[in-house]
């Protein structure tokens, strides 16, 4: 027996990693979720009619709207025509491949340790892979971060200026796939800007890790490169004019803060501080200003609302990767011929590992299934409520619907209340109506039915017997309404 570094061990073991990659691929959904209905619409009308300034999907034709993520949609649009649902599932796989080696190659360039580079990947990648790898503009997001991150890393290092000319490249990409979250690139440069300034203050000094005015020069041009986008400034500002709002934070899952209300929010919560301690109380590993500074600015993002916490652990994971680049232990490697029970232990091991491997993919692409249920409910339950809805409704329909099925409607030809592009019903959006806290309002029996009904005059509204309790039963007991469809979940009601 000899003992070598995890490091050093033969690449033949190290390819025996990629099985435990491959293993992720099952947690990634093989169905489209409910925003591809109003995406691939959207791409559709995109790349027939252009740009868009008013809705085209709900029946609020006087909606101002901003389409901020046109390109994702024009993408998936092209995608889903030439390969169908087969095409969406590939692209989820292919981002999943691209942003899983781009971290690899980021915290291995920071750390220059393999194992190290390994663990942080895998962490990632296998919480991306169970709660964000979906057909959304956000795989984008995450994978052009890590490369922004890459080329900052490549300029510390080698001092070339010649890098910088990727970020406003970056930059025009992201405000045109995914505006929302494009004020990320800029957060993503201030700590590196920060650690170039050269500081003597007394006994603290700060040697820079570059040169700040080139930096400051690709964080201008960045900014600058902003402004390539359809809808100009106002893109640029998507994120100010769409989040913070208290109802969107509370009705929506992924804009909820992480919190102790779950096992899932407790894990997320218990990270961090895990995270915290493990920078703190390494003495033996040192760090740079700019890994600690991203960390706990994306730290706040993360516990702000689960859909930032991606962020803080590209974040963190980049810091600690860096603190504990010297981190490695010894394993034996047998150098003789291994005896009979050391090989039987070997076969059958790999037989349960194949075992495990083929279980998982019968159950991923529903080979075996282990309930009745249906993975994917919502467009199985709604497509006899679309014909119903499609025998009903006229020029005069004035329809009411939930957050949850609005898209698929719209994908369907019916123009809906409301749909989970859930900004653009905000009245600082839409400069029109607050659709959305009404909706919110009324989801939560926070107004009484009637005023809400009245006020938009309903004749017809498609009612979640479930989510909607309340405007359902409602609806059940009041003469002026009659109940025409009630199947499964839901119900339709005419004036």
């Amino acid at each position: 027996m000899k003992s070598i570094s995890i490091n050093d061990i033969p690449k033949k073991y190290k390819y025996l990693s990629v099985i435990l990659f491959a293993l992720l691929f099952l947690l990634i959904p093989r169905e489209p979720d409910s925003d591809f209905y109003f995406l691939y619409k959207t791409g559709e009308y995109v790349a027939a009619n252009g740009f868009p300034v008013k809705d085209f999907l709900s029946w609020h034709a006087n909606m101002d709207i901003i389409v901020q993520q046109w390109l994702f949609d024009v993408f998936l649009y092209y995608v889903y025509t030439l390969l169908g649902k087969l095409g969406v599932i590939l692209y989820q796989y292919v981002i999943f491949v691209l942003i899983t080696l781009a971290f690899f190659i980021l915290i291995k360039k920071v750390s220059k340790n393999g194992f190290v580079a390994f663990l942080a990947t895998f962490v990632l990648s296998s919480f991306l892979a169970a709660e964000f790898i979906t057909c959304r503009p956000q795989c984008f997001t995450y994978l052009l971060l890590i490369l922004e991150l890459l080329v900052l890393e490549k300029y510390v290092e080698s001092k070339k200026a010649s890098y910088l000319l990727l970020l406003p490249l970056i930059s025009a990409l992201l405000i045109n796939l995914h505006a929302s979250m494009w004020l990320m690139v800029l957060l993503f440069m201030l700590p590196y800007l920060i650690q170039s300034v050269p500081i003597k203050l007394g006994k603290i000094r700060q040697t820079p890790c570059c040169s700040f005015l080139w930096l400051f020069a690709a964080f201008a041009a960045s900014l600058c490169a902003g402004f390539v986008n359809p809808y100009g400034i106002k893109a640029m500002l998507y994120l100010f004019s769409s989040y913070g709002v208290q109802e969107i934070n509370i009705g929506i899952t992924e804009m909820n803060p992480v919190g102790w209300n779950s096992v899932g929010g407790k894990l997320l919560i218990c990270f961090v501080f895990a995270s915290a301690f493990l920078l703190i109380f390494n003495r033996k590993g040192k760090n740079e200003l700019r890994f600690i500074l991203l960390s706990v600015g994306t730290a706040y993002i993360g516990l702000s609302s689960l859909k930032g916490y991606p962020y803080f652990l590209i974040a963190v994971l980049l810091a600690l990767a860096y603190s504990y680049k010297d981190f490695t232990f010894n394993v034996r490697l047998s150098e003789k011929k291994a005896d009979k029970k050391t090989l039987t232990i070997r076969i059958v091991s790999s037989c349960v590992l194949v075992a495990l491997i083929c279980a998982l993919g019968a159950l991923q692409f529903g080979v075996i299934k282990l309930s009745d249920d249906n993975e994917y409910p919502i467009e199985e339950s709604l497509e006899p409520v679309v014909a119903e809805l499609k025998e009903i409704c006229n020029e005069e329909t004035i329809l009411y619907n939930g957050f949850n099925e609005g898209a698929f409607l719209e994908y369907n030809g019916i123009p809906a209340f409301i749909d989970a592009r859930a900004e653009l019903f905000l009245k600082s959006n839409n400069h029109e109506e607050d659709y959305f806290t009404d909706y919110y309002n009324i989801a939560f029996a926070k107004v009484y039915y009637k005023d809400f009904v009245d006020k938009y005059d309903f004749n017809c509204l498609l009612v979640s017997k479930y989510t909607e309790k309340y405007l359902y039963n409602s609806l059940i007991n009041d003469s002026d309404f009659t109940v025409v469809y009630s199947e499964g979940e839901y119900a339709i009601f005419t004036r």
